[in-house]
């Protein structure tokens, strides 16, 4: 690997983790447009099902803003990512990332219910003209866990 192709690599992965950053801050701040700006204009995120294959999609800016909204109309919490496993290869790259995300349901005004879920999400990126960008991310839940307390 000649040095200009090292250091292509390395500002890559830099970009990459500081597109990381902004996904889980512009979530958990419920910020819609910048979070489905995190994407390409036909990217998408999915979630797996009990089997392992994807069962549900949003595809584009208007579909992935939608859903952020319609997520944290009622679950607000935090993301917990871990360092991700990426792999450069010239404009695009690929990566999996382990994450835990705590949060809160809003429910009623009687109890609140707290949840942890942990999976990891594979990812597809690509540099475009605006810089890096997620093409696809799947979310892989491996554990989840709730608990609702009664407020007295």
């Amino acid at each position: 690997m000649t040095l200009e192709e090292r250091v292509h690599a390395l500002e890559a992965r830099l970009d990459i983790l500081q597109l990381e950053a902004v996904y889980a801050r512009t979530w958990d701040t419920a910020d819609a447009p910048a979070w489905a700006g995190v994407f390409t204009a036909d990217g998408a995120f999915a979630l797996t099902g009990k089997d392992g294959a994807p069962d549900r999609r949003f595809e584009g800016h208007d579909a992935l803003a939608r859903f952020c909204v319609d997520v944290n109309r009622r679950y607000t919490g935090l993301h917990f990512l871990h360092t991700p496993e990426v792999h450069v290869d010239g404009n695009t790259a690929r990566g999996r990332m382990y994450f835990e995300f705590k949060y809160v349901v809003r429910a009623d005004a009687a109890s609140t219910s707290q949840g942890v879920e942990s999976g990891y999400y594979d990812v597809e990126y690509a540099c475009t003209p605006d810089g890096w960008r997620m093409r696809e991310r799947v979310e892989h839940g491996v554990l989840s866990h709730i608990a609702t307390f009664l407020d007295l």
